[in-house]
């Protein structure tokens, strides 16, 4: 991977992008933004605007932590991948040999991986509890409740690709057999504490006096289509003129949807694997290989991450989203640059072009 040098990206203007943000995203399209743009020498544009709490007027600050939703991904594909450097884990093999459910032979944790497997597309938008409801929640207990519970298969193995939050349920129970730890530990010992995070700086899965609240605009499609699906008088909470507040609330799949960060902390998970740090650079390139369906196609997803041409540039990327929040990370490898956008809304469709659009402001500006 080439690694843009200190003297290319300090000429970089990012005027227009600033610009961009602040008239046409932050406060309009979500209450509070956090934009990042970084390579392996640091940090290169570094955006926090609007507001974590409307209801208190508290500020957005380079600390403050958004939901990372399905990004989380990411880190569950990380373990799955240090434990396949290992000898641990062999991507061919099938899933079963590592779990307590004996999925058929042809899923393989490749399969799983890169959302082949024929697994039900699943959200779980239901599975979740009040911060409060916590300490009666038992992971354990989920899990043994969920891993049989949703497994369906709607498709054959390898005939497509279809996104499935239970696929990775299923990895990030595979990360937990394998190492012999929980999950969440894994991640902290494995990942988080690889990075060399300054104390103000996070990536886990509980919320911190840090944690922004999260909004959904309201007389929205959206708002309408996730006022039937959750439970309104249990989840939601103050309500402005614009925005539809949320309780703080977990999601119950932590390797699927778990992860709580700041754009600084998603930025050094990222500039590590750059420099090749959690990750080999072989094992980092393989998690780039498009992969290809049983008919020879090629999906546009790799090995846990979606594959996309931006302005002709080669991009690998993961958004993050559900109720009161919307994400995405994304690596420019030939670029060498890194960039994490981070809001406290709920996600929508329109949110996954715009993230394209507005980097598009930036690529050619040096």
């Amino acid at each position: 991977m080439s690694i843009l040098n200190l003297s290319l990206a300090m000429s970089q203007n990012f005027n227009q992008l600033k610009t961009y943000l602040d008239d046409k995203i932050t406060g309009k399209k979500s209450p509070g933004v956090q934009f990042l743009i970084a390579d392996s020498t640091g940090i290169l544009f570094d955006y926090n605007s609007g507001f974590a709490d409307i209801e208190k007027q508290i500020p957005v600050d380079a600390n403050t932590e958004f939901k990372m939703y399905s990004a989380t991904k990411l880190m569950t594909m990380i373990g799955i991948m240090q434990l396949v450097e290992q000898g641990k884990i062999n991507l061919d093999d099938p899933a079963a040999k590592y779990t307590k459910i004996k999925y058929a032979d042809d899923i393989t944790v490749r399969k799983i991986l890169n959302h082949t497997a024929g697994f039900s597309r699943n959200p779980f938008i239901k599975e979740i509890h009040l911060v409060e409801e916590d300490t009666n929640f038992n992971y354990a207990e989920f899990m043994d409740y969920a891993l049989p519970h949703y497994n369906k298969i709607i498709y054959k193995t390898g005939k497509k690709n279809s996104y499935s939050n239970y696929g990775y349920l299923v990895l990030s129970e595979i990360v937990a057999n394998v190492s012999g730890m929980e999950y969440e530990a894994y991640i902290d010992q494995y990942i988080t504490a690889e990075l060399g995070l300054i104390e103000e700086d996070n990536i886990g899965f509980k919320y911190t006096d840090q944690t922004a609240k999260g909004y959904q605009k309201r007389r929205t499609l959206t708002h309408w289509a996730y006022s039937v699906m959750v439970d309104k008088d249990k989840y939601y909470a103050h309500k402005s003129k614009d925005w539809q507040g949320y309780k703080d609330l977990y999601m119950r799949g932590l390797g699927f949807g778990g992860g709580i960060a700041n754009a600084r902390a998603v930025a050094a998970l990222m500039q590590n694997l750059m420099n090749h740090g959690i990750l080999e650079a072989s094992t980092l390139e393989e998690t780039f290989k498009r992969q290809i369906y049983n008919s020879n196609k090629t999906s546009k997803q790799t090995l846990g991450w979606w594959h996309a041409e931006v302005d002709s540039r080669q991009s690998f990327y993961h958004p993050g989203g559900g109720g009161g929040y919307s994400c995405e990370v994304r690596i420019y490898p030939k670029k060498g640059q890194v960039r994490v956008m981070m809001m406290n809304k709920t996600q929508t469709i329109g949110d996954l072009k715009m993230f394209a659009k507005i980097d598009k402001l930036w690529l050619n500006e040096e």
